[in-house]
């Protein structure tokens, strides 16, 4: 498995309140109906007018029947404005707040369902949040909420391990919470791990995760719960957008400024340095009234109606006609300025960006591109697309997901977002038995590509893995797993890459490690798997572990290396950097011992 270096990248879904807080989109020309706007999640997009019409396959999302739920779909009530997260969504209607999807973040503000989605609780059906005034607006985070009421306060529920709802001493809100410390507020807007507010006179106050300067803070600390003045901004702001590790501002000039992480250029400054503090973004040649942050690039709606975006391109999502370039970053697809969505038929009124793909409404139509593994860009299709086409919306089958075939040679591979695009037919097709895809690091990075991959992946039988950072907390790193790791029945058994000390290695490493472990295997019913390298866990921890099934990485050996404590290896890395057909960039190449069976690496049946 390929080590996380330079900055995490926060891998969450934009997701935001429609069309973004304080700007709002122009009334579709021609019509007497209400305002339309769009709403985009990790996988799932909603419009929202007359009546609120969703497509993308989400199974926490989909209403009705989740399973069989492939195509568009209708909420059952109307709304005024949707907000999606990474596993649930909300809606506000008349003042009053409703919720479906995932709770086991406590997403649906305090509701206990007794449903299950993937072994996790959940709700299909709405779900009434209680204990709020009236609302006039909601922004929703992947795996927290906020709530603008109508006197300007603002209210959170969900997750708080980073102090994202304002009090990391509980990681999870037990129902809506006021937060304290803002004066009245006139827009709200939230990302994965942290939530920003702005003031009717332009100001903007952050709480929650600090780290690669994403809180607009110049600040060593881990977490500020307390809402804090995010300063340098040029004028006053409009609205604040949010993404995986940045965040932009509207301001009321029409400019924008970005803060926080930039390995892909998505602060559009034209660099790729990370930066604390605002900075304008470059390439804009119009005034911008329209503002959406993705996972790690943003788009833009001028004045004169373009559509512009800059950041990461890897899945196609600046629609720019290709997955290559228009510039290489770190290694990566990336635009470090803002460029111009070509093809788009007319003005756009609206844009909004979900996890690696992004919307526009055009006059009655809606136009998209990018990702689409979930049939989230609404064309009847599965496959990414780099340019931008207009969403049919259309009743259409689920994709077609043959079941692996057994076990063959036991011949597997491990990839992250290191790894770039895969083609999983061609993958498939190389007698290639299983694959490992990285799902988080630490307790505040999930891997822009696990959706993408995940969901393909099912051509081969597939697992998740989780990045153990030493110096993080156990807990919450197995808790933020879980969070963004559905897996069930069947599905490979979760893996524990421990490989690095970081730069503040702790003392007690192998409590540490049980901690995570002991969680883990509470939630999924089975011991997750120990990847390492030989030489680290002998220097770093003991035996005792005999009881967990054993990833070796080691190169240019006959065999591995067994650390003290295991008898032999299951699985193991016997090659680094390998390029195969089908995958972008290289890729590691693993066996499994001679005799296993697939039976033996499942999540077995609860």
């Amino acid at each position: 498995m390929r080590s996380l270096k330079g900055p995490l990248i926060v891998v969450i879904v934009a997701a935001t309140a429609a069309c973004g807080p304080g700007t709002g989109s122009s009334p579709v020309s021609g019509t007497k109906h209400r305002e339309v706007r769009l709403a985009a999640g990790e996988q799932t997009v909603c419009r929202i007018g007359d009546n609120v019409e969703c497509w993308g396959e989400n199974p926490f999302l989909n209403l009705g029947d989740p399973v069989s739920s492939a195509a568009s779909f209708s909420l059952a009530q109307p709304a005024d404005l949707v907000a999606i997260g990474d596993h649930h969504a909300c809606l506000v209607h008349d003042g009053a707040v409703a919720c479906w999807g995932s709770n086991l973040m406590g997403q649906l503000g305090g509701f206990e369902p007794v449903d299950t989605c993937i072994d996790r609780p959940c709700s299909h059906e709405m779900v009434a949040v209680e204990g709020l005034p009236r609302v006039r607006t909601l922004a929703a985070g992947a795996f927290h909420t906020l709530a603008l009421d109508e006197n300007g306060s603002v209210w959170c529920w969900g997750a708080d391990a980073l102090g994202q709802c304002g009090d990391p001493v509980q990681s999870v809100t037990d129902g809506p919470r006021r937060i304290d410390g803002l004066p009245k507020i006139a827009a709200i807007a939230a990302g994965g791990l942290q939530s920003f507010a702005v003031t009717g006179d332009g100001s903007v106050y952050g709480w929650g995760a600090v780290d690669h300067g994403r809180l607009g803070v110049d600040s060593d600390a881990t977490l500020i719960a307390q809402p804090t003045l995010v300063e340098g901004m040029s004028g006053p702001t409009t609205s604040v957008e949010v993404g995986s590790a940045h965040a932009c501002a509207l301001l009321v000039d029409g400019t924008v400024e970005c803060w926080g992480d930039n390995r892909f250029g998505q602060l559009g400054d034209g660099t790729t340095d990370p930066r604390p503090r605002p900075a304008p973004v470059t390439g804009i040649e119009d005034r911008v009234v329209e503002l959406s942050a993705g996972d790690a690039f943003t788009c833009a709606v001028t004045a004169g109606g373009s559509v512009v975006c800059w950041g990461w391109n890897d899945s196609g999502q600046l629609g720019q006609g290709a997955f290559d370039g228009p510039t290489e970053q770190n290694n990566f697809s990336a635009a470090v300025s803002a460029v111009e969505v070509p093809g788009l038929p007319g003005p756009a009124t609206s844009v909004s960006t979900g996890s690696g793909f992004a919307c526009a409404l055009i006059g009655d139509a809606i136009w998209c591109w990018g990702r689409n593994e979930a049939g989230q860009l609404g064309d009847s299709g599965f496959d990414d697309r780099a340019t931008a086409a207009p969403a049919v919306l259309s009743p259409r089958q689920a994709a077609n997901l043959l079941p692996p075939p057994p076990f063959a040679d036991g011949r597997g591979v491990d990839l992250s977002y290191h790894t770039g695009r895969v083609d999983w037919d061609t993958v498939a097709a190389q007698q290639l038995d299983f694959a490992y895809t990285l799902s988080t690091a630490g307790v505040d990075f999930h891997d822009p590509f696990y959706d993408s991959h995940w969901r393909r992946m099912a051509r081969v039988h597939r697992g998740a893995y989780h990045f153990f950072v030493a110096h993080d907390d156990p807990a919450e790193q197995a808790r933020w797993f879980i969070a963004n790791t559905p897996l069930a029945a069947g599905d490979l058994v979760p893996v524990v890459d421990i490989e690095t000390l970081g730069d503040d290695p702790p003392d007690d490493l192998d409590d540490r490690l049980r901690i995570f472990t002991g969680i883990v295997e509470e939630h999924y019913g089975v011991k997750p798997i120990i990847y390492t390298g030989p030489k680290f866990w002998i220097d770093n921890l003991g035996d005792g572990w005999g009881d967990h099934l054993l990833w070796i990485a080691e190169y240019e050996v006959e065999a591995p290396t067994v650390p003290t404590g295991w008898n032999t290896w299951t699985l193991w890395q016997d090659r680094g950097n390998a390029e195969i057909d089908g995958v972008e960039r290289v890729v590691d190449l693993n066996r499994a011992a001679s005799g296993s069976e697939i039976s033996s690496l499942t999540i077995p049946a609860h």
